[in-house]
């Protein structure tokens, strides 16, 4: 058995490969679902058993597989399921977009991240381990870069599901892969075990890039 999927300009839709409806805000509980029952379908070390060796069935199986977990990997990061979705709605973030926000919003990241150097210098210093960060400054602008992430997955929701405004999604989808960015370099220096546990108390539209 194959999966199905439907294809728009040449990509293939990840909503439909998981089978969820294709928006921004999905219910992730319901995607890890279907995942799980599309790989147990089709993994190549289940379906082995049930295909006689006929390699060609082999083969498609293993395509499946592969199909199956690079959509599950876009729906499940929210910068990677927004880019997807403008991908499929014809307005694709053309190289450079990214870079068009303006200039407060960018002075506010340039002044994030220099506050994570400045920490992360001070700390390297004075040699401390990695651990004395997660209980201080480090671990406070984690948690305000997370209230920043969550802020844009909620205008994203609001432009791709309500206002079907695809001109301030691509706004939005901007700024988030600034966020994910600063997010990805603290959570290098952090425990990111205790982090994850919170991102999945807090919200279930947080990802990483």
């Amino acid at each position: 058995t194959t999966t199905t999927t439907t294809t728009t300009n040449n990509i293939t839709n990840a909503f439909d490969v998981l089978g969820v409806p294709q928006s921004f805000d999905i219910d992730l509980q319901k995607l890890k679902q279907n995942y799980r029952t599309l790989m147990a379908r089709h993994h190549p070390d289940v379906a082995w058993q049930h295909n006689d060796n006929n390699n060609d069935e082999n083969n498609d199986t293993t395509t499946d597989a592969a199909v199956i977990t690079h959509a599950y990997k876009q729906l499940t990061n929210p910068h990677q399921r927004a880019v997807h979705l403008l991908e499929l709605l014809g307005h694709p973030l053309e190289e450079g977009t990214a870079l068009a926000v303006d200039m407060e919003f960018l002075q506010e990241v340039i002044s994030i991240r220099e506050r994570v150097d400045a920490i992360l210098l001070e700390h390297d210093h004075h040699g401390h381990d990695d651990d004395a960060l997660g209980g201080g400054e480090l671990r406070a602008l984690y948690e305000e870069n997370l209230q920043k992430l969550q802020s844009t997955c909620r205008q994203l929701t609001q432009a791709f599901d309500v206002d079907r405004n695809l001109e301030l999604a691509q706004r939005w989808t901007g700024e988030l892969q600034y966020w994910n960015r600063i997010d990805e370099t603290i959570r290098e220096r952090l425990d990111t075990t205790a982090l994850d546990d919170d991102d999945n108390n807090n919200n279930n539209n947080k990802g990483e890039e």
